[in-house]
């Protein structure tokens, strides 16, 4: 048995028979976490609920920052199952978990936050953001638009804080959502109105930014000199011959392939109206199946110059930067 195995198992014994305190056991847990013996196999050993009543969210930082030291982005598939079981048993230790890693100066915590926030997004629904302080709020609303997340998870939290009293808050809120307008406009409009927002500066600001911005779109796209249709309608024709060359392809392979009928497809005869004709001969509509999600069609415009400067930005480190703006 391996010295980690052996410190876990001791207190083990220790949590079920309280010889010790439990600030005792959680110094205990950490000192082990930081042992040059801990390996990436006892995190299992550790994340799961016999040391739940240990686990909180000091603890769960502390290994998660020593897993994201020595394993990088793999931490998160090691945290997302036992986040998902504490929130259920003790929300506010997992929020307060996760916001940690989100608005740490490490680049490497702050994405496996913003990964286990969307993991939990089921749960976030209702998450109150003026629980954080006001150095937090805003390091939260930094971290959580800067690598252009899903606005579907990372803007209901948010929005609120155009509530916020401090003027400085909703200024910062304000900036950041007119950049990440530039790639989910409609989802950020959407969401801004169903917001309970109050008419302050900053909200009446960005309300009438979204409004010109919106325009300016739809002034571009009736510009026939900026549409690819027609500026480079050789392109996308063949791009459209080709396409259809693949389908076809894919449709007589899905007609001399037992593989597919193995897997429970079936020959179905199509006809116009969008129904398809069965085995016996009648008729059946289509169903009709839609999913819509949203998409930073954006991020493709960026020069190369701006996708590295969008890049270095999200992985500093914030306690090495000395500009501001470098941040923001």
């Amino acid at each position: 048995m391996s010295i980690t195995n052996c410190k876990l198992q001791k207190l083990l014994h220790c949590l079920n028979t309280k010889e010790k305190t439990h600030e005792e056991m959680t110094s205990d847990l950490i000192e082990i976490i930081g042992g040059k013996d801990f390996v990436k196999e006892d995190i299992s050993k550790i994340l799961n609920v016999n040391f739940l009543p240990l686990l909180s969210s000091a603890v769960l930082f502390s290994i998660a920052d020593k897993m994201m030291t020595l394993y990088g982005k793999e931490t998160i598939k090691y945290f997302t199952d036992i986040t998902n079981y504490i929130i259920r048993k003790d929300p506010n230790t997992a929020f307060h978990f996760i916001i940690l890693l989100i608005i740490d100066n490490n680049a490497r915590n702050r994405e496996v936050g913003r990964n286990l926030w969307d993991e939990i997004a089921i749960y976030t629904k209702n998450f109150d953001p003026f629980v954080l302080t006001e150095q937090q709020q805003a390091l939260f609303i930094i971290s959580m638009l800067q690598d252009i997340g899903n606005p579907e998870f990372r803007l209901p939290p948010i929005m609120p804080l155009f509530n916020s009293n401090n003027k400085n808050i909703r200024l910062i809120l304000y900036i950041q959502l007119t950049k990440y307008c530039s790639f989910y406009l409609g989802a950020v409009k959407q969401i801004f109105d169903k917001s309970q927002i109050r008419d302050t500066e900053e909200s009446l600001n960005f309300k009438k930014y979204c409004e010109n911005y919106n325009t300016f779109i739809e002034k571009r796209i009736n510009c026939k000199e900026l549409n690819p249709l027609y500026t480079q309608a050789d392109i996308y024709e063949e791009a459209s011959r080709e396409a259809g060359k693949l389908l076809k392809d894919i449709s007589s392979q899905i007609g001399t392939n037992d593989e597919f009928e193995r897997l429970g497809f079936r020959k179905v005869r199509l006809a116009r109206g969008y129904v398809w004709r069965s085995h016996d001969g009648r008729l059946q509509q289509l169903a009709h199946i839609k999913k819509s999600i949203p998409y930073p069609a954006g991020l493709h415009a960026l020069s190369a110059l701006e996708s590295t400067e969008y890049m270095l930005k999200i992985n500093n480190n914030w306690d090495q930067i000395q500009d501001i703006c470098d941040i923001l």
